[in-house]
C-alpha cells in the first residue's frame, strides 16, 4: 500500500474509531444508491396501500372529472380515432382540456404502463424525490442530506393533499418540477449536448402533465433566474458563456414547444375563446380568489394556526381569509429553519436567487391582499391573467425552500468550530424551549381573544340571518348564537395552541440538535439522521389530516347508471336531447350517460359563461334542446309530472319532461342582427325573444326577407364526437337553419349536400347555416387543422429531443463525465 493510501486509511479509521463496521457505514451513507434506496423504501412503506395495493382516496375532483370525461374515455377505448369533441357538457366543447389522448408515447406513458404493478401516484412521489436528490447531489450536497430533502419534497403537505383531492395533473406537474430546475441548472453549468437534451426532455415531461399554471409559475422563476445570471455575467465579464447558455435554452424551449404541440397547440387555439382568453383574461375578482393573507404565512411555522384546512371529515376547521381551503402550504418547520440559516450563512451563489424566488412567490401569492403587485401583473404580464388562485405561487416557494434547506444543512455541517454560531444556536434553543413552555402553560390565555371566525364564515352566518329576516348584529350577539359558537371557538383555540406547541417543540429540537452537533456532542451522520426523522415525523403528522378514507381499487372503471339514467336510456334510445339541472348547472352527475346543458370546467367557453351570467332563462334552456329538467324541488316535480327520481330526503332529485324544448335543429322565419354583445344578451334574456321564430346574428348575411322552411330530421350517429347530420325535406327556397350545437369557430365545418357552407354564430351560443333551396342533407364535421398539424410537430420535437439526450449520454459516458445522475 502506498504511503498516501496509508494516510487516507488512517484518517478514515480515526473518523470511525478504526471500526470496520464504522468504515462500512460511512461508505454506505456516501453511496448514491443508498440515498436512492432510502427514498424508494421510505415512500413505499408510507404509501404502501396506495402504491402496491392500489387503494384510492375519495378524490372528489377526480370523480367529478371522470363523469365529465366518461363518455369520451369509453369512446377512445373502443376506437382508434380520438374523440376531439365532448358533447356531454355545456352543450358541447372541445375535448382538449378534459380527456385528450396523446398521439405519441413519452415518460408519462412509461409511468402509466407500470401502473398495474406500482400505482402512478407512488411512482410520481418517488420521481419528485429523486429529482431533488439528484439536483442536490449535482450541487455537491451530502448524500444523506440529499435523500432527506428529497423525501421532504414529496411529503410536503400541499403536494400530498393534491392526491387526496384528486388534483392529479397539478400533482404530476409539481413532481416533475425538480427535474426542470435541475436540468436548467445543469445546462447553465455544463452548456453541452447532454444538458440541452436533458433540459428539453424534462420540460416536455413537465408540459405533458398538462397543468400550465404550475409550469407558467416555474417559468416566471426561471426567467428571474436568467436575469440574475445575466447580471452576474456582466459583473464577472462572462457574457459569452451566458450567451451560449441562452441560445441552448431557446433551443430547448423550441424543441419542447414542438414536442407538446399535441395537445397544447389545440389548447392555445381554444384558450382565445374560453373564459380565460382574450386580452383581459379572467376577471380580477375571480382570478384573485384564494389569495394568501399575509397573516396566514404564520402557518409555515404552525400549520393549524388558522385551522389549516376545512376538508370535511378531517377534524379541521379553517377560519382564515379564503372561502375554504383543502390543503396546507406547509413544507416543515425544520426545513424552514434550515432555509433561514442558508439566508444568513450560505455563501453559495444559489442562495440569493433561491431566496429571491421565495420572496417573489410569497408576494404574488397574496393576490388581492397586495393589489399594487397583483393588479399590475394581471394587467401587464403576458399570460398572468389566465390563472386564478394566487396561493398556488407557494408551490414554487416550497420547492425552492427545500433546496435552500439543503444549503442550510451544508452550512451547519461546516460550523463545528464556530463559537459565535454555537452561541447563537444555544440562545435560539433556550428561547424556543422557553416559548414552548409559555405556550403550554398560558397559550389558551394568550390566544383566547382571537376571532376564530374568518370573513367568509361570518358572511355565511349573515346570509342565514338575512334569509330569516333577522338583524345581523342582533343575531350574532344573541345568547343562542353565542352558545352555538362557544364550543366551536374552544375547539379551535385548542387546535391553535396544539399547533403552536408542536411548532415550537420542533424549532427547539432543531436548534438544540444543531447546537449539540456544533459542540461535537453527536456525530455528523447521527445528527443528519435525527434531523431527518424529525422532518419526516413533522410532515407525516400534518399529512395525517388527509386520506381519512381509502377505498380498494375497482377493476372496472364503469360508472353505474342510476334510475334516472336508465329511464332516459330506455325512453330516448333513438333521439338526441339534453338534460338541464335547474338547481345547479355545475352538477356533472348526469354527464356520464347524457348530454348536459351545464357541467364544470375552469376554462369553459366564454359564450357559455356569458349566457349563464346574463341570459339564462327558459328561452335559452329550450333552445339548448333541454328535453328534460332535473330538480330537487318536490313541489315543482309534482306540478310538472316527474317521470323518474333518485335518492331520498333532501338529496332526492326528480326528472321532469320539458315540453317547450326545441329540437336539435330548426328553420326560423326571421333574422335579427345584433352586433353588440351586451345588447344581444339583453335581448336573449328578454321575454320577447322567441328562439323558434327568430335567430339573432352577429353580422348581416344576404338572404331574402322571406325565408324557406323545410322539415328537419336528425340522422342518428354512432357518436357525436366528430360530427352531426340532418336530413332536410321540402325546402323550396333558401332557409336559415339554427343548429342547437355550441358555436366554436376552430374546427367545425358545415356541408350542404357535400358542398362547404359557412357557419354563423346564432343566439350568441349556437350555430346557424344558410341552407340552399332543395338541399337534402346538412352535415357538420369537427376536424380541426390544429390537431393534424400538432401531431406532426410533436413527433419532430419528441424524436430530436430524445436523440439529443441519448447522444449526450453516449458522448459524456465515453469521456467518463456522465454526471447527470
Amino acid at each position: 500500500m502506498s504511503k498516501r493510501n496509508k494516510v487516507v486509511r488512517k484518517n478514515i479509521n480515526k473518523q470511525t474509531n478504526e471500526s470496520p463496521i464504522g468504515i462500512f457505514i460511512e461508505s454506505l451513507l456516501k453511496n448514491k444508491w443508498f440515498g436512492i434506496g432510502l427514498i424508494v423504501i421510505v415512500l413505499s412503506i408510507m404509501f404502501f396501500k396506495i402504491g402496491f395495493l392500489h387503494y384510492e382516496p375519495e378524490a372528489p375532483d377526480t370523480n367529478q372529472w371522470r363523469k365529465s370525461a366518461y363518455d369520451v374515455i369509453k369512446y377512445n377505448e373502443e376506437h382508434s380515432d380520438p374523440a376531439l369533441w365532448n358533447s356531454n357538457i355545456f352543450g358541447g366543447m372541445p375535448n382538449y382540456l378534459i380527456s385528450f389522448p396523446y398521439k405519441y408515447p413519452f415518460t408519462n406513458t412509461i409511468i402509466n404502463t407500470i401502473h398495474s404493478v406500482v400505482s402512478w401516484k407512488l411512482t410520481y412521489l418517488i420521481l419528485g424525490a429523486l429529482g431533488i436528490f439528484f439536483l442536490l447531489r449535482f450541487l455537491k450536497m451530502n448524500n444523506l442530506v440529499a435523500s432527506i430533502c428529497g423525501l421532504a419534497f414529496s411529503l410536503s403537505s400541499h403536494y400530498v393533499a393534491l392526491l387526496d383531492m384528486g388534483h392529479n395533473t397539478k400533482f404530476q406537474a409539481i413532481m416533475i418540477l425538480p427535474w426542470v430546475l435541475y436540468s436548467f441548472i445543469y445546462l447553465k453549468e455544463k452548456r453541452n449536448l447532454l444538458g440541452l437534451g436533458f433540459f428539453a426532455v424534462s420540460l416536455i415531461s413537465e408540459l405533458r402533465a398538462n397543468h400550465l399554471q404550475i409550469t407558467y409559475y416555474m417559468f416566471l422563476f426561471l426567467g428571474v433566474f436568467w436575469i440574475y445570471e445575466l447580471v452576474l455575467a456582466i459583473k464577472n465579464k462572462t457574457i459569452k458563456a451566458h450567451g451560449l447558455f441562452t441560445i441552448l435554452l431557446l433551443i430547448g424551449f423550441t424543441l419542447s414547444a414542438l414536442a407538446v404541440a399535441n395537445p397544447h397547440l389545440s389548447n392555445f387555439e381554444y384558450s382565445k375563446y374560453s373564459m380565460r382568453g382574450g386580452e383581459g383574461g379572467l376577471e380580477k375578482g375571480y382570478a384573485q380568489s384564494w389569495s394568501m393573507h399575509p397573516a396566514e404565512f404564520v402557518e409555515f411555522l404552525f400549520p393549524d394556526f388558522f385551522g389549516g384546512i376545512s376538508t370535511q371529515g378531517s377534524g379541521k376547521s379553517y377560519w382564515g381569509w379564503m372561502q375554504f381551503t383543502q390543503a396546507y402550504h406547509y413544507t416543515g418547520v425544520i426545513i424552514l429553519l434550515l432555509g433561514v440559516l442558508a439566508f444568513f450563512y450560505s455563501k453559495s451563489k444559489y442562495a440569493k436567487i433561491l431566496w429571491l424566488g421565495v420572496v417573489l412567490a410569497m408576494i404574488m401569492s397574496m393576490g388581492r391582499h397586495f393589489p399594487l403587485v397583483s393588479n399590475f401583473l394581471h394587467d401587464h404580464l403576458p399570460g398572468f391573467n389566465k390563472f386564478r388562485v394566487p396561493a398556488t405561487h407557494l408551490v414554487i416557494m416550497q420547492i425552492l425552500m427545500i433546496v435552500l434547506s439543503a444549503l442550510g444543512f451544508k452550512e451547519v455541517l461546516n460550523k463545528k468550530d464556530d463559537e459565535k454560531f454555537n452561541k447563537i444556536m444555544k440562545i435560539c434553543f433556550f428561547s424556543f424551549v422557553g416559548l414552548f413552555f409559555i405556550n403550554l402553560v398560558a397559550g389558551s390565555t394568550i390566544f383566547k381573544d382571537m376571532a376564530f371566525m374568518g370573513a367568509p364564515e361570518i358572511e355565511r352566518y349573515a346570509e342565514y340571518a338575512n334569509e330569516n329576516n333577522i338583524d345581523v348584529n342582533q343575531f350574532m350577539n344573541s345568547p343562542q348564537f353565542q352558545d352555538h359558537i362557544r364550543p366551536i371557538k374552544a375547539e379551535r383555540l385548542k387546535l391553535l395552541t396544539d399547533s403552536v406547541s408542536m411548532g415550537l417543540f420542533l424549532l427547539a429540537a432543531g436548534f438544540g440538535l444543531i447546537f449539540f452537533y456544533t459542540k461535537k456532542m453527536i456525530s455528523k451522520n447521527v445528527f443528519i439522521l435525527i434531523i431527518g426523522v424529525f422532518i419526516i415525523y413533522d410532515l407525516s403528522h400534518v399529512n395525517s389530516a388527509y386520506f381519512k378514507k381509502l377505498y380498494p381499487h375497482k377493476d372496472s372503471t364503469e360508472i353505474a347508471m342510476n334510475s334516472i339514467d336508465k329511464y332516459l336510456l330506455d325512453n330516448n334510445a333513438k333521439g338526441t336531447y339534453r338534460v338541464h339541472v335547474l338547481d345547479n348547472m355545475d352538477d356533472v352527475t348526469w354527464a356520464s350517460y347524457n348530454q348536459m346543458t351545464g357541467g364544470y370546467h375552469g376554462a369553459k367557453l366564454q359564450r357559455i359563461e356569458d349566457l349563464r351570467k346574463n341570459a339564462l332563462n327558459f328561452n335559452s334552456i329550450n333552445m339548448l334542446n333541454a328535453r328534460y329538467l332535473i330538480t330537487r324541488d318536490a313541489q315543482y316535480a309534482s306540478n310538472f309530472n316527474a317521470v323518474a327520481s333518485v335518492g331520498s330526503g333532501d338529496n332526492k332529485q326528480y326528472l321532469v319532461p320539458n315540453m317547450g324544448a326545441m329540437d336539435r335543429a330548426w328553420f326560423v322565419k326571421q333574422l335579427l342582427v345584433k352586433e353588440d354583445k351586451e345588447d344581444r344578451l339583453s335581448f336573449l334574456g328578454s321575454k320577447s325573444f322567441d328562439p323558434a321564430y327568430t335567430a339573432i346574428l352577429e353580422e348581416s348575411i344576404e338572404m331574402d326577407t322571406k325565408l324557406g322552411h323545410g322539415i328537419v330530421e336528425q340522422i342518428p350517429q354512432e357518436d357525436y364526437h366528430h360530427k352531426v347530420a340532418f336530413n332536410i325535406k321540402n325546402l323550396e327556397k333558401d332557409g336559415f337553419l339554427v343548429v342547437s350545437e355550441i358555436y366554436y369557430p376552430k374546427g367545425w365545418k358545415a356541408y350542404a349536400d357535400g358542398k362547404e357552407i359557412p357557419i354563423y354564430p346564432v343566439n350568441h351560443i349556437l350555430r346557424g347555416v344558410k341552407v340552399p333551396a332543395n338541399t337534402q342533407k346538412i352535415e357538420m364535421v369537427f376536424a380541426p387543422e390544429s390537431y393534424k398539424l400538432s401531431k406532426n410537430l410533436s413527433l419532430i420535437g419528441l424524436v430530436i429531443s430524445t436523440l439529443m439526450l441519448i447522444a449526450g449520454i453516449f458522448i459524456n459516458k465515453k469521456k467518463n463525465k456522465l454526471d447527470v445522475i
